[in-house]
């Protein structure tokens, strides 16, 4: 059965300076690794093969939601403003999470 981390896993340290992203440990391993900047194609294709999907569907996924999360979290981020959240840490998040989507998709693409 597969089993995904929580999204504190992957947003709760992002809003905060100094953090050294490859040393970032997940809650759960991919393929056998837990350190956020070492996961790499070859963990997910490890993924797939332990839950029994093809490798390029997982590969798929994880492409199509490292692509569409900049877009989505700016409407995440749009409508938390106009309910009046404009806290630091949403513009910290503003520009975190689309920066590590994109690193996520570029290692997705080695």
């Amino acid at each position: 059965m597969a089993r995904l981390a929580p999204l504190y896993d992957l947003a709760s340290v992002l809003p905060y300076p100094g953090h050294y992203a490859p040393r970032l440990k997940l809650a759960m391993k991919v393929g056998g690794e837990s350190r956020l900047g070492y996961v790499q194609v070859r963990h997910w294709k490890r993924f797939a093969a332990e839950v029994g999907v093809p490798s390029g569907e997982v590969l798929g996924i994880c492409e199509s939601v490292a692509a569409a999360i900049p877009g989505l979290f700016a409407e995440v981020v749009a409508t938390a403003r106009s309910e009046g959240l404009d806290h630091p840490v949403v513009g910290m998040l503003e520009q975190e999470v689309p920066k590590r989507a994109q690193a996520c998709l570029e290692s997705l693409r080695r």
